[in-house]
């Protein structure tokens, strides 16, 4: 007959039947970071005005060095009532409360509440004063027709109540 000792057989039994607490503790670990990538990747991605008004104006400037490149018109598609602006290859939707308004006496007439905006392959565009705002930020993406260039202003209160820019 074999004696067992604390040490014996008997007890490595029952060590092996349960989890250690390191064990628990590396395995709540990983759910709560597990949990945490997974909240941050599923919660919606919303990005600052003043950030859309960049991507915007950045996505100007490319299409027109994009008709500058391929020697061919190119035309954003801005579609005011829905906060929409339709370019070759994708399309910028604005935030609800986003308000925009268009200055331009050459830009094309598309439909009701839809203009079209071109770049020339020589660089020039139809030309276009965009106002954005929301709440107490305004900002002005300015297009201009002799050169193409499109820079971003911000629209104070005396230049919004005046028109100028």
């Amino acid at each position: 007959m074999q004696r067992m000792s604390s040490t014996g057989l008997a007890d490595r039994g029952l060590a092996q039947r349960g989890f250690t607490l390191v064990e628990l503790l590396i395995v709540l670990t990983l759910s709560l970071v597990m949990a945490a990538v997974l909240a941050y990747s599923v919660r919606p991605r919303s990005i600052s005005f003043t950030q859309q008004v960049d991507r915007i104006a950045m996505d100007l400037r490319i299409l027109r060095s994009s008709a500058i490149r391929d020697r061919m018109e190119q035309e954003v598609e801005i579609d005011v009532s829905n906060n929409l602006f339709i370019f070759p290859d994708h399309a910028v939707s604005l935030d609800e409360g986003v308000g925009v308004s268009i200055t331009g006496s050459e830009n094309r007439l598309i439909g009701p509440g839809r203009i079209g905006l071109v770049f020339f392959p020589d660089g020039s565009s139809t030309g276009a004063v965009i106002r954005l705002n929301l709440g107490e930020e305004q900002r002005a993406i300015v297009v201009n027709w002799i050169s193409g260039r499109v820079t971003l202003n911000v629209v104070s209160d005396r230049n919004a109540s005046t028109g100028a820019g």
